[in-house]
């Protein structure tokens, strides 16, 4: 039997910085390239923000309660049969648009 490896991740229309208001939904649809992945019960799915598990699903739709700042973020795609993994790294800007006010 061929061994399979994962091939690249990519987002779909964001780049390696995501901006987003606090408490905002954060939606992230994510592609996975190559016919391996039309069977999308052979992979675990699991996001990271600030080394922390925020969803573990294809997509991320998520409210960004994280803090205020640059934040740390993480997709990782595994293999169940395998267990290779695919980790697509990016970073997370959070903003207040209430922090002006007042």
């Amino acid at each position: 039997m061929p061994v399979m490896m994962i091939k690249e991740i990519t987002i779909i229309g964001k780049s390696s910085l995501v901006l987003c208001d606090q408490m905002d939904l954060l939606s992230i649809p994510m592609t996975l390239e190559g016919t391996q992945y039309s069977d999308s019960n052979r992979f675990t799915y699991m996001w990271e923000v600030n080394q922390k598990v925020v969803a573990t699903t294809k997509d991320l739709n998520v409210y960004a309660n994280f803090p205020l700042g640059i934040n740390t973020a993480r997709f990782v795609v595994t293999d169940k049969e395998l267990g290779t993994k695919a980790f697509k790294n990016f970073r997370i800007n959070v903003s207040s648009s209430t922090a002006g006010d007042g």
